[in-house]
């Protein structure tokens, strides 16, 4: 008699931890994990001039602002103005790089393609360079904006790439 409860509790036992292991293999199956992405951005803000020499002609930037923000949301600010530099870092708090990365990966900023280094009838505009990398993939993106901007006016950037504008434009001003 003693000898079959011992018998009846091994199988019980046996039988919880097969079960118990069956139950933790389906979990971990079903369970989707989220792969961390390495991202890195770099943003450069140039108010930029046409100046003419007689035939020769040619854009300066004014003004140059940059940030540099890494995938733990370190980030590092320059502004130059003439030869005036001013050098900052700063840490991009966790909603923001989580929109940011949200802009980027989810919402396909990197199937964009836009290079373009000047406006032909402006004499005064707004150049930017937006440099991503996105686990070791680069994309470098290029546009110019009017100063004065006409809202009756399409503009050739997209939604998408003014929304990523405005965050890091918020980014930057917070520093500068």
């Amino acid at each position: 008699m003693m000898l079959s409860k011992k018998i009846t509790l091994i199988s019980i036992i046996v039988a919880v931890i097969v079960i118990t292991l069956f139950a933790l293999q389906v979990i971990s199956s079903s369970s989707t994990v989220v792969p961390t992405t390495k991202m890195s951005i770099q943003f450069i803000k140039e108010d930029v001039r046409r100046i003419g020499f007689g035939v020769v002609e040619r854009v300066a930037a004014e003004k140059r602002e940059s940030i540099i923000i890494n995938d733990n949301g370190k980030g590092f600010y320059t502004m130059q103005q003439g030869s005036n530099i001013i050098q900052k870092e700063f840490t991009v708090d966790d909603d923001t790089l989580k929109r940011l990365r949200s802009l980027i990966s989810d919402y396909g900023l990197l199937s964009v393609n836009i290079n373009k280094e000047s406006i032909d009838d402006e004499n005064e505009f707004l150049r930017y360079t937006l440099s991503i990398t996105v686990d070791g993939n680069s994309k470098i993106l290029r546009w110019v904006e009017r100063l004065n901007v006409d809202e009756m006016r399409p503009t050739d950037v997209p939604p998408l790439l003014i929304r990523v504008r405005d965050v890091l434009l918020s980014i930057m001003s917070e520093q500068g």
